[in-house]
C-alpha cells in the first residue's frame, strides 16, 4: 500500500508539472537542450520533474516485482 501511495503522489507532481508548464517532460527535455541561456527556475523544475519521473519508474519496478511473486 505504501508504494502505491507513492506512486499516486508522484504521479500528481508529474501531472502538475504537466499543467504548470502546458508539456510533457519530453518536450520540456528538448527546451532544456535548446535553450541558450540559463534560467535556473527551469532548470531546477526540470530536474525535480525528471527526478519524479525516475521514481515513478522505479516504484512501478517494485510492484511488478511483488506482483511476479
Amino acid at each position: 500500500m505504501m508504494l502505491l501511495g507513492r506512486l499516486t503522489r508522484y504521479q500528481a507532481t508529474i501531472q502538475q508539472f504537466e499543467q504548470t508548464w502546458g508539456c510533457t517532460l519530453e518536450e520540456m527535455r528538448s527546451r532544456y537542450e535548446m535553450q541558450g541561456q540559463e534560467n535556473f527556475e527551469a532548470d531546477d523544475e526540470y530536474l525535480e520533474w525528471q527526478w519524479y519521473a525516475d521514481a515513478v519508474e522505479i516504484v512501478q519496478a517494485q510492484l511488478a516485482t511483488i506482483v511476479a511473486r
